[in-house]
């Protein structure tokens, strides 16, 4: 091989070895690029399967020989009774009815989210949340309609449970057949109404009537307070 042909050839091999080289480091980071991506998926499918795995103990209504342990009553639990109007508030953001506790974890609320879907949630001390959602209908509630709300959340050893009625209806429960661990400190946001703990999310509604209490209350304690609540709603919707 002369002088010039060899010339011809390095500067061939030359030219192609990067451009191989440039393949060959594009394919490995595609194949990167899939295997990370195979990983996330699969770590997303095991992630829901702990949850399912996690979540079979929670069921909407627990009964054990006919009996409905959320309509028993419990001493350590919290529940708020309000008759209000929620207003149209056409806002592309949450907007809260009540906020209690730290951003991530130990927080209870009740808020309408962007789609004015009403959002019970309570955030456990794990910062895992636990969401009851209802959708504007109605049997549920509307707009510029007088409701009485009813949030409360109940926690004991062998079970435990978040629930909201709307008037008197149940419109939505979890329980769950364990303690749920909730410990807000003393330096966690106390409860706030009309706007979320960082006072920024503000809601548009109306107050009536509001009640606070430091337990939940049995069947035959909230069917008094129902009623009490149903006659002072028809007197409101009178005048």
């Amino acid at each position: 091989m002369d002088f010039d042909k060899w010339l011809i050839f390095w500067r061939s091999v030359t030219w192609i070895v990067p451009v191989l080289a440039a393949i060959i480091i594009g394919i490995s980071q595609w194949r990167i690029g899939r295997l990370e991506k195979q990983q996330k998926a699969q770590n997303a499918v095991l992630e829901i399967e702990s949850r399912k795995a996690f979540e079979k103990n929670v069921v909407e209504n627990v009964r054990e020989n006919m009996v409905d342990f959320a309509d028993k009553g419990y001493a350590d639990g919290i529940s708020v009774t309000a008759v209000l109007t929620i207003h149209e508030h056409n806002v592309d953001r949450d907007k809260y009815i009540f906020d209690m506790g730290y951003i991530d974890h130990d927080r209870w609320s009740l808020f309408l989210n962007k789609e004015n879907e009403l959002i019970y949630r309570l955030i456990d001390h794990q910062g895992y949340p636990y969401i009851i959602k209802i959708a504007p209908r109605f049997h549920t509630f509307k707009p510029e309609e007088r409701k009485y709300f009813h949030a409360e959340f109940a926690i004991s050893e062998t079970y435990s449970f978040i629930r909201l009625y709307i008037n008197d209806k149940e419109v939505g429960r979890l329980a769950f057949n364990s303690p749920l661990k909730w410990e807000p400190g003393p330096d966690a946001c106390p409860l706030l109404i009309a706007t979320d703990i960082t006072k920024t999310y503000f809601g548009k509604f109306e107050i009536s009537s509001l009640a606070i209490s430091e337990e939940t209350f049995s069947r035959s304690q909230r069917n008094v307070l129902f009623a009490t609540y149903a006659k002072f709603l028809a007197d409101l919707n009178r005048n």
